[in-house]
C-alpha cells in the first residue's frame, strides 16, 4: 500500500486499532532514540511536519531503501483483531494484518525532493528493538527505553 499523510507533531504512529489512547509521551531518552514504544503503540520521529509518501509491506523480506536516513526495527504484536492504524495524528489509516509478533521496520528518507516513509511488518517470533541506521538526531544507539507512557 503506497498512500500519502500528513505527519504532524513530528511523528509516524503504528498501533493497535483498539487502544483509547493509543499516542506516546514522549521522554527524552526516545527523543534521542527515535522512538516512543510501549505494548501495542509504537510512535517513531520524523523530521518534518509535512506530506510524505507512505509505503506500507507486510511480510516482504525487508531489503533496505538506499535513500532512508533513519532505519529503526522494533517489535510489534498484531492483536487477533487484526486492526492495525498506521499514520500520523489527524492522517491515519486502518490496515488488516494477520494476527502475531512482528518485527517493524521505519525507513525515513527523502524521494523527488519530498518526505517518505515506508512501515514493514515482518513475522518474526523473537524481535528485537535496534537502530539499524541513524542520521545525527538519533544519538542513542543502544539500551533503549521501551516503556511510554499514554500521550494526554
Amino acid at each position: 500500500m503506497t498512500e500519502t499523510i500528513l505527519v504532524s507533531y513530528n511523528q509516524i504512529c503504528v498501533f493497535d486499532a483498539t487502544l483509547d489512547e493509543p499516542f506516546n509521551d514522549w521522554a527524552d531518552d526516545h527523543v534521542h532514540q527515535g522512538f516512543a514504544w510501549r505494548a501495542g503503540s509504537v510512535s517513531f520521529g520524523a523530521v518534518e511536519n509535512e506530506e510524505t509518501v507512505f509505503v506500507i509491506e507486510v511480510d516482504n523480506p525487508v531489503e533496505l531503501d538506499p535513500v532512508a536516513f533513519r532505519v529503526i526495527t522494533v517489535p510489534f504484536t498484531v492483536p487477533e483483531h487484526q486492526g492495525v492504524i498506521v499514520g500520523s495524528i489527524g492522517d491515519e489509516r486502518e490496515i488488516k494484518i494477520d494476527p502475531g509478533t512482528y518485527q517493524l521496520t521505519f525507513e525515513l528518507g527523502r524521494k523527488n525532493e519530498k518526505p517518505w516513509c515506508r512501515i514493514s511488518f515482518v513475522k518474526n517470533a523473537n524481535p528485537q528493538p535496534r537502530v539499524i541506521k541513524a542520521d545525527s538526531e538519533i544519538t542513542k544507539l543502544d539500551s533503549f527505553l521501551m516503556s511510554a507512557s499514554p500521550a494526554a
